[in-house]
């Protein structure tokens, strides 16, 4: 897994030669306006569950376009979208692309004539 710089204000980090360092740690990062994103952090993603007709559910996390799956079972589902989470993270981290920050989430519902 790879440790990626994140540009706080678009400079370039003087030790940076490229936007991904494999084995690069916390130590090689010298200058206080640029952070590395550990792999090993966790960190939290809102993901909605809707039942599916059919049986089933999909599940998607709107922090992160194009993040979706299915599964049999609640359980099931949310292990699915871990996994693409995390595969969507690194394809991220692959293309240095910043990880969007997830606000909280508002769940409501909308009334139409249908």
């Amino acid at each position: 897994m790879a440790h990626v710089h994140a540009l706080g204000d678009g400079g370039a980090c003087p030790k940076a030669k490229g936007i991904i360092h494999l084995g690069m740690t916390s130590q090689d990062v010298v200058c206080s306006r640029y952070f590395v994103i550990n792999p090993q952090m966790n960190r939290t993603f809102p993901v909605v569950l809707l039942p599916q007709p059919e049986g089933g559910y999909f599940v998607h996390c709107p922090t992160l376009p194009g993040c979706y799956s299915q599964g049999e079972s609640v359980e099931e589902a949310l292990v699915n979208i871990r996994e693409a989470i995390e595969l969507v993270l690194e394809d991220m981290a692959a293309n240095g692309e910043a990880i969007p920050p997830s606000g909280s989430p508002v769940f409501t519902e909308v009334t139409v004539a249908a």
